[in-house]
């Protein structure tokens, strides 16, 4: 009986390390197959194409801003802005004579009213002097196409892209080669692309790299 104890001990013993080897086994080739099917899913076209339109959409549209009422000059805002006149030409806004203090009373135009009524965008603010202040979105960015996806790691893409404006009928306005601008001197012109939205709406199109990292909620943009 004893010695069948000690035969039977001799067996656990020599099968302990046996179970460990496979049990280590088991462990690599577990994670070499769970590398391997991180590496083979790969950032496709089509998933690029859906993470860009989101990050365009995100992005918001260009805009500009005007005031409504008795605009009074000052640092921040003048009714002589050149952005009026383009609201104006585009039937958004009137103009009132100037007031000899230089104010004007600038009012929508009841087609004006309307446009901006149909831009869900569209944000009004009403100030303590009862001016109000648009801001009017002119253009949206739209995907082309995607033209590149550059894997650099299992969890690292870089995506190369093609977009273009696309405008609404306040944006065709304020395209910045359009005939009506090019009508304003040329320090008007740079104020208008500089602070008022103006922008070559009806350029090229642009393309652009963005890097994206894979992490547990999905796709991000990179913050590096």
């Amino acid at each position: 009986m004893f010695e069948e104890e000690l035969e039977l001990e001799k067996k656990e013993s020599s099968l302990i390390p046996m179970i460990l080897i496979f049990a280590l086994v088991a462990a690599i080739v577990g994670t070499a197959v769970y590398f391997i099917n991180q590496a083979r899913q790969k950032l496709t076209p089509e998933e690029a194409t859906t993470l860009v339109q989101k990050i365009l959409v995100a992005r918001g549209p260009a805009t500009t801003q005007f005031d409504a009422g008795l605009i009074k000059p000052s640092v921040d805002v003048s009714p002589q802005d050149p952005h009026y006149r383009i609201l104006e030409k585009a039937g958004i806004v009137e103009l009132a004579k100037p007031a000899k203090d230089g104010s004007v009373k600038i009012s929508l135009t009841k087609d004006g009213e309307q446009q901006l009524a149909a831009f869900p965008e569209l944000k009004k603010r009403e100030l303590k002097d009862g001016t109000i202040v648009y801001t009017v979105p002119l253009a949206e960015r739209t995907l082309v196409k995607v033209d590149n996806v550059e894997m650099r790691s299992p969890t690292v893409a870089v995506v190369t892209y093609e977009w273009a404006w696309k405008t609404n009928k306040v944006g065709d306005a304020f395209d910045a080669d359009s005939d009506l601008i090019k009508t304003f001197k040329v320090w008007d012109r740079q104020k208008l692309i500089d602070k008022f939205g103006a922008d070559f709406y009806h350029g090229p199109n642009q393309k652009t790299t963005v890097t994206l990292v894979k992490q547990d909620n999905g796709w991000q943009i990179s913050n590096q």
